[in-house]
């Protein structure tokens, strides 16, 4: 399960689950971010942690999205 939030569109912060561990991605919208993964003893605190985590940030002002287009990072050669 993914979920995305963006905040005042500059913002934006991602967490997915994978069984007793999630990422968290954060940063500017067009960068690929920050990445964090945290391991738990259960799934149960995973997702209650997850749960606390999502309601901190609604909280702050951030709104869940639908999953956002993919966006091409590479950069382009100079010339």
């Amino acid at each position: 399960m993914k979920h995305y939030l963006t905040y005042k569109e500059n913002k934006f912060w991602n967490i997915e689950i994978s069984g007793k561990s999630f990422t968290v991605t954060y940063g500017e919208t067009g960068t690929v971010g920050i990445s964090q993964i945290e391991t738990f003893d259960t799934k149960e605190k995973c997702l209650k942690k997850v749960q606390k985590l999502l309601n901190e940030k609604l909280k702050k002002g951030y709104v869940e999205i639908n999953p956002p287009k993919k966006i091409n990072l590479k950069s382009k050669p100079i010339t």
